[in-house]
């Protein structure tokens, strides 16, 4: 998702802020770490992260 982070950024500095570096996020180390504490919630059951 690095145009994610380019579209952010670019959004913050036209708007006259200082530049955000924002840094990378690796989805697949923070997966296999859920995984890893019981995959209980990747089972399909509902988990406290990304509810709406």
């Amino acid at each position: 998702f690095p145009f994610a982070r380019e579209v952010i950024s670019h959004a913050v500095q036209e708007g006259g802020f200082p530049p955000l570096m924002l840094d990378p996020i690796d989805f697949h180390a923070l997966y296999v770490q859920r995984a890893a504490q019981g995959g209980e919630a990747l089972a399909g059951e509902p988990s406290e992260l990304g509810q709406a």
